[in-house]
């Protein structure tokens, strides 16, 4: 969602105004990339985590957070 809306922060209302004719490849590989660079910087940080437990993690919800706030901000 953030890929698309170019943005880490985000409504409903922004949700529903998505054109979904902007959704494409390009944009799902952009964000399959951005959530495994996340993944492996939560990894890196976290060595003895695994990926099952990993995706219940806050910590990997804070980190993908961080990470996109970090992408859409150099963007602005």
């Amino acid at each position: 969602m953030s890929c698309l809306l170019q943005s880490a922060q985000y409504t409903s209302d922004d949700v529903a105004g998505i054109e979904l004719d902007k959704y494409n490849n390009e944009l799902f590989n952009e964000a399959r990339t951005e959530t495994l660079a996340a993944i492996d910087k939560y990894q890196a940080d976290n060595p003895g985590a695994n990926l099952i437990n990993m995706a219940k993690a806050k910590g990997l919800t804070d980190v993908i957070g961080t990470e996109l706030e970090t992408k859409f901000q150099t963007q602005d």
